[in-house]
């Protein structure tokens, strides 16, 4: 009688049971799927083949937990030569949530496009990016995104050299932030400068952020203001171009 325990094992079949840590892998994709419904994600085949297409790509955290999620219709374009670095505490969420009530998510494609050797990096937290939202990071260009910090509907964000935005900003529907003229009219100018955005700042809706801007923490931008230059901490300040009109603010969402 044949003893099926000593039956050599058949060809191909050696190392196919599953490890401690391909199961603890598993079980995380798991808990980060769930984590993704919880959140109202849309999951689509595209979505699920950039979430883990960017997830992979990503630096600072396991692809497996999916710290890059994408939601609906988006376009995705990331050079090979690009950089996505996450914290191991962060998440970066694109095409997602925001003021849908507004915008009709099915036409309101969101974008995300990081060309060679361009750099986007998540401190401190989730970052969302909404319906819509286009973000463009140019080549040998840098995008900062600090924990908590929430991008609304239909915004453009065009980094040509830096652009830093703290943790907890908040930047309302159909606002521009870019760090670029595109075009020079005075040669002796340069055309692009760096923006940095405190934390805490609240940025009402169809700003523009105009290159060389640093806006201080705790800081109120009016609704269709056009800001240029230094804005200092806890400010308010509206206008075209913006102008303080307010200090030592303390707002709250």
């Amino acid at each position: 009688m044949t003893n099926l325990d000593s039956r050599p094992t058949e060809p191909g079949r050696a190392g196919t049971r599953a490890t401690p840590a391909a199961l603890r892998r598993l079980a995380a994709l798991g808990r980060s799927v769930r984590d993704i419904r919880r959140r109202g994600v849309r999951v689509t085949p595209a979505t699920v083949f950039n979430t883990i297409r960017l997830s992979v790509r990503a630096t600072g955290r396991p692809w497996y937990e999916l710290p890059v999620i994408v939601s609906g219709p988006t376009l995705v374009r990331v050079s090979r030569r690009a950089t996505i670095d996450i914290a191991a505490d962060s998440r970066l969420l694109i095409g997602s949530g925001g003021t849908q009530h507004v915008f009709d998510a099915d036409r309101s494609r969101a974008a995300f496009v990081v060309l060679r050797n361009g750099h986007v990096a998540v401190r401190g937290g989730r970052a969302r990016l909404s319906w819509g939202t286009k973000v463009c990071v140019s080549p040998d260009a840098r995008l900062d995104l600090g924990g908590g910090t929430f991008v609304n509907a239909n915004c453009i964000v065009l980094a040509s050299t830096s652009i830093t935005f703290g943790e907890r900003c908040f930047v309302a529907w159909g606002t521009t932030v870019m760090d670029t003229d595109f075009h020079a009219i005075d040669a002796s100018r340069p055309r692009a400068a760096p923006v940095s955005i405190g934390h805490d700042t609240w940025i009402a809706s169809e700003v523009l952020v105009l290159k060389g801007t640093t806006i201080g923490p705790g800081s109120v931008i009016g609704a269709r203001s056009i800001v240029k230059g230094e804005i200092p901490d806890r400010s308010v300040a509206v206008g075209q171009p913006a102008r303080v009109v307010r200090s030592d603010v303390d707002w709250e969402l």
